[in-house]
């Protein structure tokens, strides 16, 4: 089953030909549950995931135990994205009300600023102001999906969640522009082949990271199982 519209992994028409990276798999979040995993210290990554749906009242999608993550406000209140870190929320003017849309979000943190993209467009505080927090370190244990072990918990899908670990990197690492339309692209392989080069020919390290993750969801029998090549697996809660 395609998880991004328009690029199934079958179905003719030329369409593996047209699109790169084709995602065939997501994860259903009931609201409830979620996944965890304890982290070393960084400040200084990227992560990159699509996500679709936002029916809770206030649906953290990561969170670390630093309290820095990114959260989304329900659709029908607010439907802002919002950054935050040390309980200080920086959010973005547009609102995202369409719960049938994917969404694809990067969020940089370079050591001493963090900055995030909602389908390549940078996140703003007013339409024209850069949307940035400081002091974004990721330690302790990080949840996908909920704030901590309680509720709010996401209410939705997430697709190919990637954590680059030591590198701070823009969108073009994780999609492309395909006929205007922002698509699923991996510049990142599990064989690390030295030189990871995004969709604008930008070029990076091709590594993950110590913290690195990459979560595909294609194995039902192993939700949490990190296919980035470092073995770092997560837990479903």
């Amino acid at each position: 089953m395609s998880i991004i519209q328009g690029t199934a992994k079958s179905g003719g028409g030329g369409a593996a030909s047209f699109y790169d990276y084709p995602i065939g798999d997501s994860l259903r979040f009931d609201g409830s549950s979620y996944l965890s995993r304890s982290l070393s210290s960084t400040s200084t990554f990227t992560i990159s995931m699509w996500v679709k749906g936002s029916g809770g009242s206030n649906d953290y999608l990561f969170k670390s135990g630093s309290d820095v993550g990114l959260n989304w406000i329900a659709h029908d209140t607010d439907g802002r994205m919002y950054m935050h870190s040390a309980n200080v929320a920086t959010g973005y003017g547009e609102r995202y009300r369409d719960l049938s849309a994917w969404y694809h979000l990067v969020l940089q943190s370079n050591s001493a600023t963090a900055r995030f993209w909602v389908n390549n467009r940078a996140a703003t505080t007013n339409g024209s102001t850069v949307a940035t927090r400081t002091s974004f370190t990721f330690t302790g244990t990080t949840y996908i999906g909920c704030y901590s072990t309680a509720a709010p918990n996401f209410n939705g899908y997430m697709a190919n969640i990637q954590f680059i670990d030591g590198q701070a990197l823009d969108p073009y690492f994780f999609g492309e522009f395909k006929d205007n339309i922002w698509v699923p692209y991996n510049a990142f392989s599990t064989a690390g082949s030295g030189t990871a080069t995004a969709s604008d020919n930008d070029t990076a390290t091709d590594s993950y990271g110590t913290n690195g993750f990459h979560l595909d969801f294609a194995d039902s029998s192993n939700i949490g199982n990190d296919v980035s090549g470092n073995n770092n697996d997560w837990t479903v809660n």
